[in-house]
């Protein structure tokens, strides 16, 4: 039960607002794997990677298919690529804040660059992509009892970067980007946890824990989410029950009881739609067949498969149970995106990022991608949040704004740390032969 619920929060909004085209058959560029960094990553997972980059170029989703069946084959890869290095631990992430966060990145790429991103968004020009987004953004409305939030900003190193305006102002307009140039010390850390804390109503305290030297920009969206169940589970109708683990194991769980009014039955798999109030969002749960693996139920989805489930929800009374659950998840998505094709925008000497900004220092490129996600799923309803975090560095030496060259006599100690006195003091008058 735990791995769906990468299905449940940002996919299933898009239920009413498109429908499913057949797409066209034109075939995806090439993304095989000759990536470069993924040691983080085992050779297995590596293969399984490699595998699920070949399914990637024979999609038959293009760039010619609407937009909803677009956004089911991003969410349904990314969940078989995050699933693959989770192994057997929970996992959830927001297709929705990762797209947003590469959609700004891409806007400042160029070349072979941008090729490769437009790729693994979808295909499409960002053009299209920009309004695209802006407009499915603008529709996910809040109220007194469900709120959804979304906010962008980028940081950028003080005297580092040469921004481009175009990128400010397509970044601006389509993802209302916030701008912030900082010195990049300790306390732009500090600042950027403090709007990431804010903007996911402090369920995510901290993306940043020290901005490295060579460091000269972070492009960050984050997502809250944050709904009561339309028809709340009474404190009686929660129980003490068993949930078995992925390795067999049985463990204590609240198990909350309920009854609605929409059921999902496939030839491998039952579920559930349970509404939040105002039947804006929903909790939609899937359940493989006791025959069914839940990897094997994985590795079976695709965009035409999780589009023919949603369109398929049937009406009739349903009852279920359910377990109360927490947790964070948090996966630096580099070697993922490596390994599915996005290589030269985190290559020190291939990226082309500069329609987003040139700097005298060195080459731009993407250093690190970070995404972290927190779930709170109990009888009154669903709390959580998602941060994606883009870091730019540059492949020349270290950023420092001071450079000291011992050139002269100079003092030197030698010290304890913890109380900072010296154990050995000197001068160094004099050097040579």
């Amino acid at each position: 039960m735990k791995k769906f619920l990468v299905l449940t929060l940002l996919i299933s909004i898009a239920v009413t607002l498109f429908s499913c085209n057949t797409p066209s058959e034109v075939s995806n560029p090439d993304v095989s794997n000759n990536a470069i960094g993924i040691d983080n990553i085992t050779i297995e997972q590596q293969t399984l990677l490699k595998n699920l980059a070949s399914e990637w170029n024979s999609s038959t989703v293009t760039k010619d298919s609407d937009f909803r069946l677009r956004q089911y084959d991003f969410a349904t890869k990314l969940y078989k690529a995050f699933s693959i290095t989770s192994e057997n631990e929970n996992m959830m992430f927001s297709p929705l804040s990762i797209q947003l966060a590469f959609a700004m990145q891409t806007n400042g790429a160029k070349g072979e660059t941008k090729t490769e991103l437009e790729n693994f968004l979808g295909g499409v020009p960002m053009e299209q992509l920009n309004t695209e987004l802006k407009n499915f953004v603008s529709s996910l409305s809040s109220a007194n009892d469900y709120k959804i939030g979304i906010a962008n900003s980028i940081w950028m190193r003080n005297n580092a970067l040469e921004l481009k305006e175009s990128f400010k102002t397509i970044n601006t307009d389509y993802y209302d980007a916030e701008l912030y140039s900082e010195p990049f010390d300790n306390k732009t850390a500090e600042k950027i946890n403090n709007w990431v804390s804010e903007n996911t109503d402090e369920m995510i305290e901290k993306i940043v824990e020290i901005i490295d030297p060579s460091n000269v920009m972070y492009l960050i969206n984050a997502i809250v989410f944050d709904a009561k169940w339309a028809n709340p589970v009474d404190d009686y109708s929660i129980k003490e029950d068993e949930f078995t683990t992925i390795s067999g194991e049985k463990k204590k769980v609240e198990m909350m009881r309920s009854e609605e009014h929409s059921f999902i039955i496939t030839d491998d798999a039952t579920g559930f739609v349970k509404p939040y109030k105002n039947n804006k969002y929903s909790f939609v749960a899937l359940l493989p067949n006791e025959d069914v693996e839940i990897k094997d139920y994985i590795n079976s989805l695709n965009a035409q498969k999780l589009c023919s489930i949603m369109d398929n929800i049937q009406n009739g009374l349903v009852k279920m149970y359910f377990p109360k659950f927490e947790y964070e998840y948090t996966i630096e998505m580099r070697s993922i995106f490596e390994a599915l094709g996005v290589k030269r925008a985190f290559s020190p000497i291939e990226a082309d990022l500069t329609d987003m900004a040139t700097s005298e220092i060195g080459n731009i490129y993407i250093s690190s991608a970070l995404h972290k996600t927190y779930i709170s799923v109990d009888n009154e309803g669903t709390r959580a949040a998602a941060v994606t975090a883009i870091v730019e560095s540059v492949d020349s030496e270290p950023y420092y704004q001071l450079t000291i060259t011992l050139d002269r006599p100079f003092v030197y100690m030698i010290i304890e740390n913890e109380t900072k006195l010296p154990i050995f003091i000197g001068t160094v008058m004099d050097i040579g032969e």
